[in-house]
């Protein structure tokens, strides 16, 4: 299920004339064909016409529809005919929208998001000379990556605050990687994420620096390295060979409701410290 593009090819040329003459839609009207037997092309009136083609909806039947709060759009000359008799007036209103358009909404950029975790920690090479190479690449690559989000659900299934961020995405990498190269020797352990929830950050008016960083020096990673200021020195001034850390721990406004520590969320600041040894909680 995807939307299109006006002049797409293979999308038939009668439904595209709606895209810029949609006077007769109201809203929530749907024009459909099926070409090739099953493929769905139809277009949606929202705010303005949607073009979407589908292989695994149907709109013709009751439960094709699904209910959700809408949002009513700005109320412009153009569009005023169509979203004024709906929303009259209501910033939300609980409307009956196609469920192929509420699958795209939510699901939409999953593609992405998979080739964003793949991307970041690859074994595909450039140059391969043999044609199944790449495929074996690519299924080593969505195993390690299947395997990284099924970690994550069964480490965060007993926690109220489910990560929506892969920070722990290297760290999985990591130690599988020492897994594999060190199969005959001491198994070691994969990181751990805290399904406590009493762990839980919390929003504070006041800032204090991260207690990691103050107790692992040289400190919290920054997010991207210090821009050079001209006229500088090209060897910046390096600590222990360091020049990308905070030294002494970065300001925070988070603060573990249990621990009653305060802990950035530069790195894996938060996961290392619930996961040290040397902390009683």
């Amino acid at each position: 299920m995807s939307t299109t593009r006006k002049k797409a090819d293979g999308f038939p040329s009668h439904l595209q004339t709606y895209f810029n003459n949609n006077s007769e839609l109201l809203w929530d009207s749907t024009i459909a064909e099926v070409i090739d037997g099953n493929t769905l092309c139809f277009i949606w009136q929202d705010n303005k016409a949607v073009g979407a083609i589908s292989t695994a909806h149907s709109l013709h039947r009751s439960e094709d529809k699904i209910q959700r709060i809408r949002r009513c759009p700005k109320i412009t000359s153009e569009n005023r005919r169509i979203l004024a008799p709906v929303f009259d007036g209501q910033p939300f209103k609980k409307l009956f929208i196609p469920k192929a358009i509420d699958d795209y909404n939510h699901h939409m950029k999953g593609v992405d998001q998979a080739n964003q975790l793949r991307a970041s920690v690859t074994c595909h090479r450039k140059q391969n000379y043999r044609t199944w190479w790449p495929l074996l690449f690519f299924l080593l690559d969505v195993a390690c990556v299947n395997a990284y989000l099924l970690w994550k659900w069964s480490s965060t299934a007993n926690s109220t605050r489910i990560e929506k961020t892969h920070n722990g995405h290297r760290d999985f990498m990591v130690a599988l990687c020492n897994q594999l190269l060190h199969s005959n020797d001491k198994v070691q352990s994969l990181p751990t994420v805290d399904p406590n929830p009493a762990h839980e950050r919390v929003q504070n008016e006041g800032h204090a620096r991260c207690e990691w960083g103050k107790r692992h020096p040289p400190g919290c990673p920054r997010k991207r390295p210090k821009k050079r200021q001209f006229g500088t020195d090209i060897t910046e001034s390096t600590v222990n060979g360091t020049d990308d850390a905070i030294f002494g721990g970065s300001m925070t406004h988070l603060k573990c409701r249990k621990c009653q520590v305060w802990l950035c969320t530069r790195g894996q600041c938060w996961q290392r410290y619930h996961s040290s040894i040397g902390v009683n909680c």
